[in-house]
């Protein structure tokens, strides 16, 4: 490492993908990651809802947009249904879908765009004749991320946590960022 203002570690990491194949994958999924630093307003004003004129054709970004369609019965999953049937049935029960794909597991993953489709889903029993649940994804519904904020520094953390909830905010922590020079400034730091 010569110099480190030319030092490339997504380069370095892919030269090493021989020798650290595991480790190396996994850093290269990390690095390229974006990371933010953005006005809290902005930031967090990302997150409300999205409304139309048409009440029925909301969009919640704040809510689960992605379902799981389960078999209730495990000796009859619903992966052994025609793909072509599945589709007729979820687009007669919930509408046209976003997406609806298959996963390893024989379960049925869908992409809601309305809150009437997350209605309609939520009250899902059956597709054609085989008993089914319909739950949100545990993970594709969320965002995970870090923001700063100077202006929350000074608030109360209970407070500012509670003011946030409704934007997903799970966390917050007082956080000293460091200037070029040396010097730094205190923020406060929230994960949502």
């Amino acid at each position: 490492m010569k110099n480190i203002a030319s030092f490339d570690p997504l380069k370095w990491w892919r030269e090493q993908h021989v020798r650290y194949p595991l480790l190396s994958d996994t850093a290269r999924r990390v690095l390229v990651l974006t990371a933010s630093s953005a006005e809290c307003e902005r930031h967090f004003s990302a997150c409300t809802d999205v409304e139309s004129d048409n009440d029925n054709d909301k969009v919640m970004s704040n809510s689960d947009r992605f379902f799981v369609i389960h078999s209730s019965d495990e000796g009859d999953p619903i992966s052994k249904l025609s793909p072509f049937a599945i589709d007729k049935s979820l687009k007669c029960k919930i509408g046209t879908l976003n997406t609806n794909r298959k996963l390893r597991s024989g379960d049925i993953l869908v992409e809601l765009s309305s809150s009437s489709q997350i209605q309609a889903i939520t009250k899902l029993k059956h597709i054609m004749d085989r008993p089914v649940t319909a739950t949100p994804h545990k993970t594709l519904n969320s965002c995970k991320g870090v923001i700063r904020c100077r202006k929350l520094v000074d608030c109360d953390r209970d407070e500012a946590l509670n003011e946030l909830k409704s934007q997903n905010v799970s966390d917050l922590t007082n956080i000293l960022v460091k200037d070029s020079s040396g010097g730094g400034a205190a923020c406060k730091m929230g994960l949502f």
